[in-house]
């Protein structure tokens, strides 16, 4: 242990044995944080998903599946987590061995199609 880090632990560890434990504690204060989700977070949530899926059609509609694709690229960035980490997307109707999703270029495909890798994704079918 290197004599700069010897002096730190001193000095923090100091206060604790003049003074005890409860001393040392005593002017902290436990935050308690909510994490639940609220009945309002779920409608806005359902909102913006409604909202997405709307969009993508609409690109399609008007500018068919390039348009169509440059959207749903956007909401997924919005939606879902793939710049975070692995995300575990499970679109409805699907079945091995594409069931899950693991990558947003899989997710893309359900939604939007014309990927090669998932060939039961087609474009412009419902």
């Amino acid at each position: 242990m290197n004599i700069r880090l010897a002096a730190t632990f001193g000095a923090l560890g100091l206060p604790l044995l003049v003074a005890g434990p409860s001393a040392a504690l005593a002017d902290s204060q436990v935050m308690r944080m909510n994490s639940n989700i609220t009945e309002e977070q779920v409608l806005n949530a359902q909102k913006g998903w409604c909202n997405g899926l709307l969009a993508i059609s609409r690109a399609y509609a008007t500018g068919g599946f390039a348009a169509a694709n440059a959207t749903a690229n956007k909401i997924l960035d919005q939606a879902y987590g793939y710049q975070y980490g692995a995300v575990a997307f499970k679109p409805t109707l699907t079945q091995q061995p594409q069931t899950f999703r693991g990558t947003k270029a899989g997710a893309l495909a359900y939604f939007v199609g014309g990927n090669p890798t998932y060939p039961n994704d087609k474009h412009g079918q419902c």
